[in-house]
C-alpha cells in the first residue's frame, strides 16, 4: 500500500507537470505564430532621387520587403527642396510608428536640415497606409540620410 500511495503520488505530479509544460509551449506557440501573422510587410530601399534633373532608381521588387515591427505602419515620404540652389526631390517608403504624423516627421527633418543654412524651400509630404505593401513605389532611405549628413558637413565645416 505505500508503493501504491508513492507511485499514485509520481504519477499524479507527473501528469500536473507534463499539463502545465504542454499548456505552456502551446500558449508561447499561439503568441508567436499570431504576433508573425500581425507583421506588416512594407517596401524599404527602393526609390527614386533627382538632383538637378539626374534621377537614380533603384526598383521594388522582393528583396525590398521588410517586415515592420509591432504598431508600425507603411509611409510613403516625399520631400522636395533646393541646396545651395539646386533642385532636389526624394521620394522614400519605410516602416513608421503609428502614432507618427505627418507634422512630426516633416517637422522634425525641417529642424535638421535647416540648421545648415543651405537648404530652402522645403516642401514634405508623408502618407500612412496600413496593408501589406500599401505603400508600393519608389523609395531612397539612404540617400536622404546621406544628403543631410552631406549638408550638415558642408554647412558646418
Amino acid at each position: 500500500s505505500g508503493i501504491n500511495a508513492e507511485y499514485g503520488y509520481f504519477q499524479h505530479y507527473y501528469y500536473t507537470n507534463n499539463l502545465r509544460m504542454n499548456t505552456s509551449i502551446l500558449l508561447v506557440t499561439f503568441v508567436t505564430l499570431v504576433t508573425i501573422g500581425n507583421c506588416l510587410r512594407c517596401y524599404s530601399g527602393c526609390g527614386k532621387s533627382s538632383v538637378a534633373g539626374e534621377t537614380i532608381e533603384t526598383p521594388c521588387d522582393s528583396d525590398k520587403k521588410m517586415d515592420c515591427a509591432g504598431g508600425e505602419v507603411c509611409a510613403s515620404e516625399k520631400y522636395g527642396f533646393k541646396i545651395l540652389g539646386v533642385s532636389s526631390e526624394i521620394e522614400m517608403k519605410a516602416c513608421t510608428p503609428k502614432s507618427s504624423t505627418v507634422n512630426v516627421v516633416c517637422d522634425a527633418l525641417k529642424e535638421v536640415v535647416s540648421k545648415t543654412g543651405i537648404v530652402s524651400d522645403w516642401e514634405c509630404s508623408v502618407n500612412f497606409c496600413e496593408t501589406d505593401l500599401c505603400n508600393s513605389g519608389h523609395t531612397t532611405r539612404i540617400s536622404l540620410f546621406v544628403l543631410v549628413a552631406g549638408a550638415l558637413f558642408y554647412g558646418l565645416f
